[in-house]
């Protein structure tokens, strides 16, 4: 099956140093990613910056700042397939040391997922329903989302609301 032909969920963790949060106070940590995207389009004006600026893209969602360590956010989107997310991945590159050299801004944890379209809403690619430990039962797109946008964040210290 080609890469291409799967959703792709991306769970990543970021540092936002205390300098960054306390210069834009009342702002959450992404927010501040979005002010800090902006600025880096007005700054270096690429076509990747601008790209970046304007990507777009499926579920996303973030779990706040980390009840341990106060400087860690976290958040997971959803891509809508491989290609998609080799496109982030390029506008990203020249972004991320720009975030670190000028506000040393992190990215210390990142992982994936994909599911593949063919069996993503019918179930589980076997026929069987997947259970979770609550007695719960899911597609196996549902299991995966779950997996790494609930169970995850969850499992690396985050509150799930």
């Amino acid at each position: 099956m080609a890469q291409v032909n799967k959703k792709r969920y991306y769970y990543l963790e970021i540092n936002i140093p205390d300098a960054v949060k306390d210069a834009r106070p009342g702002r959450d940590a992404i927010a501040i990613m979005h002010d800090l995207t902006e600025e880096y389009k007005d700054e270096v004006g690429t076509k990747y910056a601008r790209a970046l600026n304007d990507f777009i893209f499926g579920t996303a969602k973030h779990y706040g700042w980390h009840p341990s360590d106060a400087n860690r956010c976290a958040t997971c989107v959803q891509f809508i397939n491989a290609r998609h997310f080799a496109n982030y991945e390029a506008y990203t590159a020249e972004f991320r040391q720009w975030l670190n050299d000028k506000h040393g801004i992190t990215y210390p944890y990142e992982t994936y997922t994909d599911v593949p379209y063919d069996i993503a809403d019918a179930d589980n690619g076997n026929d069987a329903e997947v259970q979770s430990q609550q007695g719960n039962y899911f597609t196996y797109a549902q299991a995966k989302e779950k997996a790494i946008m609930e169970d995850l964040p969850e499992e690396r210290g985050f509150v799930i609301a």
